[in-house]
Parts: C-alpha cells; sequence; structure tokens
C-alpha cells in the first residue's frame, strides 16, 4: 500500500470520526437523545435542587443540558421539599419558581413548561386551588383549568387571582408553535387584614385582630400561626404603620382562652416580664371573648392592667349590633359582571348568589367592609363594600 492511499484512508476515517461527532453532537444529543434547559429560583436562597434525586447544585440554578425526558425536579431546604414531574422535550426550557414557605399548608410557586404544537401559539394554565381567576394583559380569559388558543407571539402580562389568596404574576413569553403549560400554586393569606392594634391596648400590651372570618382556608393553629409570622416577615403591607421591616408575635389567644407561643405551641402562660408585649387574638372580628380578655391579663401580669376593657368591649360589640342601615346600593364594576353575594360578612362564608354589575340593591345592614343587601324578595346576604356605591 503506497503513501497517498494510506492518507486517503486515514482522511476518510478522520471524515467519518468528525461527522460521527457532529451527529452526536447536533442530532443525537440535541433533538434525539436530547437535552433540556431548567431554571431553578428559590425565595429561600440556596436550596439544594436535585433531579432524578441526584444533587446537581443550589438556586438559583440554571443548566442548558438536562437530558430530556421524565424526570423528577426537587427542591429542599432543613425543613420542606417541593417535588415536580416534567417531561422535558429537547431543545425548550423550563422554569421552576418556588416559595417554600413557613410549611407545606402554606407555599405558593409556578412551574412553566413548553411542548410543541401544531396549533399555533397557545398556553394552559392550572392552579391550586382551582377556579382561579385568568387574566391575560388585562383581559379576563376565564378560570382554571383553562387553555388559551391564538396567543400572539411575544411576552405577555398574566395574572392568575382568587379571594382569600395571594395573586400570582408572571411575564411569559409565547413562541410560535409552541404550548406553554403554567402550573402555579397560590399563597393562602393566613390574616385576614392589615394589623391594627385594638382600642384596649395599652403602652405595654399590644394586641391585634386577625380577622380569621374573612380567612378562606385555614390549617392546624400550629401552622397557621408559623404562617402567621412568616407572613410578618415577609409581606410588609399588613404590617402595622409603625413597623416597617417585620413583626413578631408573642402570643395567640383564642376565643376559648387557649395561648399559643410564636412556634404555633399550647402553653400555659405566666405573667410577662417584658416591657413589651404583642399578642393577636386568633378570632373572628375584633371584640375579645371573656376567657380571651382573661388570659391577656395573665400575660400582662395585671388583670387590673386594661381598665375597662370589658366597658370597651361592651361598647364595641354594641356598636356592632348597632349598625342597621337605610337606602340602596349600586354594584360597581368588578371585572366580571357580577359580585359574589356570600352567606356572611367575610370572604370564608359561601356563595348564596351573584348579582349584576350596575344594578340597584336594598341596602339592610353595615359593617364597613361587608354590607348587607336585599337581593330579591326572599334572599339576602353579604358584599364586599369594595365594589358598592350606597345611594338613595
Amino acid at each position: 500500500m503506497n503513501y497517498k492511499k494510506i492518507i486517503l484512508i486515514l482522511t476518510f476515517i478522520g471524515v467519518l470520526v468528525l461527522g460521527g461527532y457532529v451527529f452526536y453532537k447536533t442530532v443525537w444529543i440535541n433533538n434525539i437523545a436530547g437535552e433540556a434547559g431548567l431554571v431553578v429560583n428559590s425565595t429561600q436562597g440556596n436550596t439544594n435542587v436535585f433531579i432524578n434525586d441526584k444533587l446537581l447544585g443550589t438556586t438559583p440554578f440554571f443548566s442548558n443540558a438536562i437530558k430530556a425526558g421524565e424526570v423528577v425536579v426537587s427542591i429542599r431546604n432543613d425543613d420542606r421539599t417541593f417535588d415536580v414531574n416534567l417531561n422535558l422535550e429537547p431543545n425548550t426550557e423550563a422554569i421552576i419558581n418556588r416559595e417554600l414557605g413557613p410549611n407545606r399548608d402554606f407555599t405558593a410557586g409556578d412551574t412553566v413548561w413548553v411542548e410543541k404544537s401544531k396549533n399555533g401559539a397557545s398556553m394552559s394554565v392550572v392552579s391550586n386551588p382551582v377556579g382561579a381567576l385568568v387574566k391575560l394583559n388585562g383581559e379576563i380569559k376565564g378560570e382554571t383549568p383553562i387553555t388559551i388558543n391564538n396567543i400572539k407571539v411575544g411576552e405577555h402580562d398574566l395574572e392568575i387571582s382568587k379571594d382569600g389568596y395571594e395573586t400570582r404574576t408572571l411575564r411569559p413569553d409565547i413562541k410560535d408553535g409552541v404550548k406553554l403549560n403554567i402550573d402555579s400554586e397560590l399563597f393562602i393569606k393566613p390574616i385576614g387584614k392589615p394589623l391594627v392594634p385594638l382600642k384596649i391596648s395599652t403602652p405595654k400590651v399590644t394586641i391585634y385582630p386577625l380577622h380569621l372570618e374573612e380567612v378562606v382556608a385555614k390549617s392546624s393553629i400550629k401552622m397557621h400561626i408559623q404562617a402567621v409570622q412568616y407572613w410578618l416577615t415577609t409581606r410588609k403591607d399588613y404590617l402595622p404603620k409603625e413597623y416597617s421591616t417585620g413583626l413578631n408575635i408573642d402570643y395567640y389567644v383564642t376565643e376559648d382562652g387557649s395561648v399559643y407561643n410564636d412556634q404555633g405551641e399550647n402553653i400555659v402562660p405566666n405573667a410577662e416580664k417584658k416591657d413589651q408585649i404583642s399578642i393577636a387574638y386568633y378570632g373572628d372580628g375584633q371584640v375579645l371573648s371573656d376567657k380571651a380578655l382573661e388570659m391577656v391579663n395573665v400575660i400582662a401580669g395585671n388583670v387590673d392592667l386594661i381598665k375597662n376593657a370589658d366597658e370597651t368591649n361592651n361598647t364595641v360589640s354594641s356598636d356592632k349590633n348597632n349598625n342597621s342601615s337605610t337606602g340602596n346600593v349600586i354594584i360597581l364594576e368588578t371585572g366580571t359582571g357580577w359580585l359574589r353575594v356570600r352567606s356572611g360578612a367575610g370572604l370564608g362564608f359561601d356563595e348564596v348568589a351573584k348579582v349584576d354589575v350596575g344594578k340597584k340593591y336594598k341596602l339592610i345592614e353595615d359593617k364597613g367592609d361587608w354590607v348587607k343587601i336585599q337581593v330579591d324578595d326572599v334572599l339576602s346576604g353579604w358584599v364586599s363594600s369594595t365594589y358598592i356605591d350606597k345611594t338613595n
């Protein structure tokens, strides 16, 4: 075999090897064997990211070399774990944004992934809880679960909301020939309203009502208290005006006189020697029960500390009961064309009817944030005062 033949053979072998390598990199890995991208973010900082139980790194995490196919993505810290099953297609990217929260009942986040579609650009939105209102670029599209077809290519503003839950907002980038899937979990609001001290508070003892009558979903007392503590350090809008960075509640007192510490543990209270004590009333409304008031005084170390508390409570109760009203209300624009009517004055009460925007109804009772209206000859119920205008 002469020298030229050897050169030709070696060149041919080199071309085969190079061609095979190019095929492997551009066709096999990216399209047949498949690689996909994955982005994982967590509000808890450096949280461990596992794929199929293998540790790949910590958040914020990014990789564009995840083998396509069925995978289990896990986000873990010392206390909690979030798992999600994904089917990653080659040359696509999945995004997971997660707030692990204080426990398994109070958590939130979004999982976004794509799949190829022959029907143009579309979006599928599911949520926990179901029945969340979906707005795309400010336009109401319906309630989850929902699929929106024929979406314009490009970035859009997406809003997912439900009464009693924190609204999720995303800015998805829609591609042609792709179906974008979004799975959102909404954070339950553990407090009905921003905290405002009761009038019976003193320079030493500040009492905050949690307005649980307006909380739509409750957990065990322990997990709920953990959520309140977490909420008051992460959601500034719910803090009292004198606090700007966060607030830790020392004690939680229930209507039946039970007392819990800031970890949600049931305790027998002793007189507290601190100069400042924060107490949350774990009950409905803003009038302390007799048993709750007794426990507040025990914690304060002096049964006479909250002077005239019974009288104050009675005055508040009297005012609360003396709230009958006359006149009418007109239902304002809600974005849905109707407004829910509930069996009681709060988001936690069942829906009994819907009333139409623009119509007038007789006003029966006014509790400030909620008003009772006469829906028809038989039915009456409560609506949020945010969406009504009083008239004669």
